[in-house]
């Protein structure tokens, strides 16, 4: 009896440990489908990356894997997410939800949650996005997860400032910070979120508190030796303590930012706006020499990077200071230089102060004719000279109509020479279209076919085949780029770039993250940038590579540096020349950096309106 009862045990044990070791066959199986989903997901071959995580699923179903299936379902959704086929995402999501509940997994659900709040986020259904996200963070608050609960919360926040809830927006900032101090999660964040206070209330009109909250975020720059961020943070304070006649300030902010300038080698793009402020700054303080001499040197330094913008302001500040100092003449010649940039005057104010300014060189004109006449004679002769000023007059007329009509010709041939430009690339972006398409209904189509038909017979050609459709469906998504606008930047970003080699790394960096650009600016940056990287290829040898783009303050700066062979001389080829057109067309600027055995490094700025 004792021997049988130990014969039972062992045939149950071998039974259950059976069970439990094809049990967790099946579970690895199940893993290394959705671990390969990711992997295509991320190197955005998404195709692909639904062919395992649907290979994933089917398994999860049939084995009754409940919290596998839910991941899965989970990946493949944020998968169509990022095909923009949101339908589909949202039933995914869904699904996974009901068997993460099944299993009781509340960090997969708070996830969850997360996702579907983008998702409604991006297709503007901004109160469903809101529900999702407070769902999400309630969540969070019980697993005691700060980090992700920050994020949902930042996400809310910059909901409520495109709903112009301003103080709401400030709110969850301010709830943010809590959670940063109360979790020890250092300066960086904090930095962030006190610049997003100074937009959120320079944009509401409340100066006063965004002077405080640009004093902070200079504060944290400081700390974190952050130099781009001090600059901007004092231009905002210049401008804000200029506007409420808080003089010294504004001259003590400007002269720092100036100071920090002129201490590293690169030429910042708020350089003139530095100047224009100090000229502005001292014309107000009735300093007048020093506010010429600064004016001067934003209008110079506008000039050669092209700022438009600066260089009109830098004329309308000049054209007050001479205005001030009875130079009538001069204040004449900036107001007409400010007409020409502005193309038309848009407020009151500034149309008062041509007409101020005319009517007085015009006033001085005549005083100081008058004030020759000694005697009658000298009258008799003033009225003599009238119809001889009249003939001068219409001639100045005359002249000046020329001179406007040879304007509007060369401004009419510049704005040709740009449509002929932007009808060019946009040719370029259809053909390329075209070809993308081909690629992906004719060989790709076929490949994919083949794939399947040999994966029974001879496993190593279907893999091969596959690989080979994967990389033809790649470059195939490159070319058939359509209109990102709206998407993630970073998500198409990563598309252009090459897997690491133990030889060459590839790095990126978009700021802020969550980056989106309208058009045309996201399909030329784009374009730049995938340009830049094929050269890269073809060309650099180079062992490191990265690439940078950022959005602050309405200037977009693209920055591109590799550790290659460079070049002794630049020439201008088919690549080059679209990559200027492109920023040409973007009134942007771009500086390079380069000499042989010495990298390449190319700078770009872009003014953004978004």
């Amino acid at each position: 009896m004792k021997k049988l009862t130990t014969l039972i045990f062992i045939s149950f044990a071998f039974v259950v440990s059976s069970q439990e070791s094809i049990h967790k066959k099946d579970s690895t199986e199940i893993e290394e489908f959705i671990k390969k989903s990711v992997d295509y997901r991320r190197k955005f071959k998404l195709d692909s990356s639904i062919i395992f995580s649907t290979r994933a699923i089917e398994l999860a179903r049939e084995k009754k894997q409940t919290e596998l299936l839910g991941r899965a379902l989970m990946r493949e959704g944020i998968t169509y997410y990022e095909k923009t086929n949101y339908d589909t995402a949202l039933e995914k999501y869904n699904e996974a939800i009901v068997c993460f509940e099944k299993v009781k997994d509340t960090s997969s659900i708070a996830s969850t949650y997360a996702n579907l709040g983008s998702l409604h986020s991006q297709q503007n259904k901004l109160k469903e996005a809101m529900t999702y996200f407070f769902k999400a963070i309630d969540l969070y608050k019980k697993l005691d997860s700060p980090k992700r609960e920050i994020i949902s919360l930042f996400n809310i926040s910059l909901i409520s400032f495109r709903q112009k809830l301003y103080d709401q927006s400030a709110e969850y900032c301010y709830e943010i910070q809590k959670i940063i101090k109360e979790n020890n999660f250092g300066t960086y964040l904090n930095t962030n979120i006190e610049n997003q206070l100074g937009n959120i209330f320079y944009t509401d009109g409340n100066l006063e508190k965004a002077t405080y909250h640009f004093e902070r975020t200079l504060q944290f720059s400081k700390e974190k030796k952050d130099i781009r961020r001090q600059v901007l943070s004092l231009v905002n304070l210049g401008a804000i303590y200029l506007d409420t006649n808080q003089l010294n300030k504004a001259e003590k902010s400007y002269k720092e930012a100036l100071d920090i300038m002129n201490s590293i080698e690169a030429t910042l793009a708020e350089k003139a706006v530095v100047y224009i402020g100090l000229g502005d700054t001292y014309y107000k303080k009735k300093q007048y020499n020093k506010a010429i001499s600064f004016t001067n040197k934003g209008l110079e330094q506008a000039k050669s990077q092209k700022q438009t913008e600066f260089e009109r302001d830098a004329n309308k500040v000049l054209a007050k200071i001479y205005a001030a100092t009875k130079s009538y003449k001069n204040a004449y010649n900036h107001v007409s230089d400010f007409k020409i940039l502005a193309d038309s005057l848009s407020n009151n104010s500034t149309t008062a102060l041509v007409k101020d300014i005319e009517t007085k060189y015009q006033t001085q004109q005549k005083e100081n004719k008058i004030l020759k006449l000694e005697n009658e004679s000298q009258l008799q002769e003033i009225k003599l000279q009238k119809s001889s000023f009249n003939t001068k007059l219409s001639f100045a007329g005359l002249l000046l109509v020329l001179i406007s009509g040879l304007f509007w010709i060369h401004r009419r041939k510049k704005q040709q020479q740009l449509d002929l430009l932007q009808t060019s690339i946009k040719s370029t972006e259809e053909e390329k279209r075209r070809i993308g398409r081909e690629l992906h209904d004719g060989i790709a189509s076929n490949l994919i076919k083949l794939s399947h038909k040999t994966e029974v017979n001879n496993v190593a050609l279907s893999h091969e085949l596959l690989d080979s459709y994967n990389e033809i469906r790649g470059l195939s998504h490159q070319l058939n780029n359509t209109s990102i606008e709206g998407e993630l930047f970073i998500n198409r970003l990563l598309d252009v770039f090459p897997e690491d080699t133990d030889s060459q790394k590839f790095d990126q960096q978009v700021s802020p993250i969550s980056l989106s650009l309208i058009e045309p600016y996201s399909t030329h940056s784009f374009r730049i940038i995938q340009e830049l990287i094929a050269n890269n290829i073809k060309y650099a040898d180079a062992n490191h590579t990265n690439v940078s783009i950022k959005l602050d303050n309405n200037l977009l700066s693209i920055v591109y540096k590799d550790d290659g062979k460079g070049v002794k001389k630049i020439k201008k080829g088919n690549g080059l020349k679209n990559i200027e057109d492109r920023i040409t067309l973007m009134n942007g600027s771009f500086n390079i950096e380069t000499e042989e055995n010495d990298g390449f490094k190319i700078i770009i700025s872009i003014p953004y309106n978004s």
